[in-house]
């Protein structure tokens, strides 16, 4: 029964792999009851809106034991969008 079982499930997933084959198809109704049916390839184009900031002026460190140490000293932070961030950090 379990090999039946597998089988089965094999089948059913070559066939639903096969199926998929990237295409898109838009199926469109007018008010003549005729149905048009129209199959294309898609390629999306994505461009990048928002832009990671960018960090200056960060280096190594050396720390002393019980030394105050501030750690955002020296360090400016700007995006194009957004402009200066350095108060947000």
């Amino acid at each position: 029964m379990k090999k039946i079982f597998g089988i089965i499930l094999g089948f059913i997933l070559l066939i639903g792999v096969a199926g998929c084959n990237g295409d898109i198809t838009d199926t469109t109704l007018d008010n003549t009851t005729n149905t048009e049916e129209t199959t294309e390839d898609t390629t999306v184009t994505t461009t990048e809106v928002d832009q990671d900031p960018v960090f200056n002026g960060v280096t190594d460190r050396e720390v002393f034991l019980n030394q105050q140490v501030d750690f955002l000293e020296g360090i400016t932070v700007t995006d194009e969008e957004d402009g200066e961030l350095t108060s947000e950090v």
